[in-house]
């Protein structure tokens, strides 16, 4: 019994870990005007694009995520992100749930087309290649965030 319990108390320990590693960001920042927010291990630009100016693939699955919400608004600290970036000279969209346990498993090249890590897509390059990155749209908030 007291082996049941220390393994749930382990496991407890481990999801109050990781919602405060990966679901509360640090607060987001200011520097000359432009808003930063912590993601991928530095501060990353914040530059909200209105959603009719994203492509249209990206105004897909914000649809689809307003839709599971049933467009109500997100408690403080699960967030959807998506964000922006380079890779091999290429546009590439991730969007980042917060409350998900599956890193990168959402990543789009610009023109809607799915990165496939289990089909020569090389995981390891993206992560340390990837540059330029910038948050373009949010659904719910930071629970750092004011």
């Amino acid at each position: 019994m007291k082996k049941v319990v220390l393994n749930y108390l382990i496991i407890a320990a481990l999801v109050v870990s990781a919602a405060f590693q990966f679901g509360c960001s640090k607060k987001a920042e200011t520097s000359n005007e432009t808003i930063y927010v912590y993601q991928f291990g530095y501060s990353v630009p914040v530059a909200i694009v209105p959603k009719e100016e994203l492509p249209e693939f990206l105004r897909d699955r914000i649809d689809y995520f307003l839709e599971i919400y049933d467009e109500k608004p997100l408690p403080v600290g699960p967030t959807i992100e998506f964000f922006r970036g380079k890779w091999n000279k290429r546009t590439v969209y991730y969007f980042y749930h917060s409350y998900s346990s599956c890193m990168f498993c959402e990543v789009y090249y610009g023109d809607g087309t799915k990165l496939d890590w289990s089909n020569g897509d090389n995981f390891e390059d993206f992560w340390s290649k990837t540059t330029n990155w910038v948050l373009i749209y949010q659904i719910g908030k930071r629970c750092c965030d004011e």
